[in-house]
C-alpha cells in the first residue's frame, strides 16, 4: 500500500490511489477520480455499494502517508427551522445527544453552524488511516465506521427535530 519516496537521505511512506480504487471495487463500490488542488488525490464512491449514497476518500498533501474517508450531509431546512421552536431543555438534550453521537473513537467531525447554540445545517464526518495500518480490512472498517456515524447523526436529528417539524406542518428529510 505505502511506498517509500526519497527526500534527501530520508524516505516517507506515501498512500497511493490505485490500491484504494482496487479495494473499493472489491467492496462492490464504483470509485470515480476527482480533481482538486486541495488534495494529492481524491475519489468519490457509492457506499453501501450500488446505493445513491456518496462518500469520499482522499489524500492530503501535508500528510501523504495517510488517507481520509469522509461523508458530508446537509440537513433539511425544515429540521433546522424546527430547532428554533424547541424549548431550551429540548435544545440542550439535542446538543448533548448530538455531541455524544459524534464523539466516537477515530472519528472527527465538523458542524456547519453559526454558533454552538444554533442548529448545524450541514455536517461532515471523517476518519483518517495511516499507511502502517492500511489494509483492505482496515479500510472497509473505516468506511463502515464513518457511514454508521453519519447514520447515527441523522437519527439524532430526526429523533429530536422531526416531531417539531411535523407540528410546524412540514415533513422533513436529510440529503447529501
Amino acid at each position: 500500500m505505502a511506498r517509500k519516496r526519497r527526500h534527501g537521505a530520508r524516505s516517507k511512506p506515501v498512500v497511493e490511489i490505485e490500491p484504494v480504487e482496487s479495494w473499493l471495487r472489491s467492496m462492490g463500490c464504483t470509485p470515480v477520480r476527482t480533481d482538486s488542488p486541495k488534495f494529492r488525490w481524491s475519489l468519490r464512491f457509492d457506499f453501501p455499494a450500488t446505493s445513491q449514497h456518496v462518500m469520499e476518500a482522499l489524500s492530503l498533501p501535508t500528510r501523504p502517508g495517510s488517507m481520509v474517508v469522509l461523508s458530508k450531509r446537509s440537513i433539511d431546512s425544515r429540521l433546522v427551522s424546527a430547532y428554533d421552536t424547541l424549548s431550551e431543555d429540548a435544545k440542550d438534550a439535542f446538543h448533548s445527544e448530538l455531541t455524544s453521537t459524534l464523539l466516537r473513537d477515530y472519528i472527527e467531525y465538523h458542524l456547519d453552524q453559526t454558533s454552538p447554540a444554533h442548529c448545524a445545517s450541514r455536517f461532515q464526518v471523517l476518519a483518517e488511516r495511516f499507511d502502517d495500518g492500511l489494509t483492505l480490512d482496515a479500510f472497509y472498517g473505516t468506511v463502515d465506521h464513518v457511514y454508521k456515524t453519519e447514520l447515527a447523526v441523522i437519527i439524532c436529528y430526526h429523533k429530536h427535530l422531526a416531531r417539531a417539524a411535523r407540528l410546524m406542518g412540514v415533513p422533513a428529510s436529510t440529503t447529501q
